[in-house]
């Protein structure tokens, strides 16, 4: 009896805690009018459920989308479109890109360039057991610009995520290396050239501790890769890790319905 009332209370204790926590949020939320549909789109490449968007990014009146498509026996692609932010007209598309697999637990990172010139996505390079890749491409047009990859400085199955320096003049990508126990990796590349400036990597011990997202302060000094079980600080110039810090297991959460996958932008009236 004390058991279930002890139970009661904690659920009781539960409920009063969660909504707190929603009418904090509804009063910090703060709109210049009602939030509407603005518009949706569905991806074009539809084939098997693996068909998905898993990344996007803004600027320049734009947004910019990165995910995948399995062809079905063209081999499986990566997907990177543009549309005018405010319509959701297409501006371009491109789908020629070869990846290794467009399955969902290979995410893909979008990153745009601080001056709007380029759009950066990696993904998995076109067959299993080569090196991280990063496709970059010209954000007016679409068109593929150049590949990066870790050749040389480390054995990474993917890059799944990738930011800039406020300057533009580094990308930062992280991913997983190949091998067990699983190794977190960073990599800069240099935006001019392509070429590796440094890379780390350390080993997890578990599928997952591998790296899940990446970000560089605003001042361009600071890189933070957030990981499953952990965030990491590194010295965006040297690579020199500046520390570690655990809080708990902490994993990104995706939704993924079995229908065509859409766009939604939602706007102000």
């Amino acid at each position: 009896m004390q058991s279930q009332r002890r139970s009661a209370c904690v659920w009781v204790a539960l409920v009063a805690w969660w909504c707190a926590a929603v009418a904090r949020a509804q009063e910090s939320l703060e709109l210049s009018g009602p939030v509407e549909l603005a518009w949706k789109t569905r991806i074009d490449h539809v084939g098997p459920a693996d068909d998905s968007f898993r990344a996007v990014a803004a600027g320049g009146g734009r947004v910019y989308a990165a995910g995948a498509v399995d062809s079905l026996g063209s081999g499986d692609r990566l997907l990177v479109v543009a549309r005018n932010a405010a319509s959701g007209a297409l501006i371009w598309e491109n789908a020629s890109i070869a990846i290794w697999d467009a399955s969902p637990q290979h995410p893909n990172g979008l990153a745009l360039a601080p001056d709007g010139q380029r759009v950066y996505a990696t993904h998995f390079a076109p067959a299993a057991g080569l090196v991280g890749m990063v496709s970059v491409l010209d954000a007016a047009s679409g068109a593929l610009v150049a590949q990066w990859t870790t050749a040389g400085a480390l054995s990474i199955a993917g890059l799944q995520d990738v930011a800039t320096s406020p300057d533009g003049s580094r990308v930062y990508a992280t991913g997983a290396t190949l091998t067990f126990p699983k190794a977190a990796c960073t990599v800069a590349f240099d935006a001019a050239s392509g070429a590796v400036v440094w890379a780390q990597s350390e080993a997890g011990g578990a599928i997952g501790s591998t790296p899940t997202r990446i970000a560089i302060d605003p001042t361009g000094q600071r890189v933070f890769e957030a990981r499953a079980l952990s965030l990491v600080a590194y010295d965006a110039a040297s690579g020199t890790k500046l520390w570690t810090k655990s809080d708990g297991m902490r994993r990104p959460v995706s939704t993924r319905g079995r229908e065509a996958p859409q766009w939604y932008a939602l706007g102000a009236r």
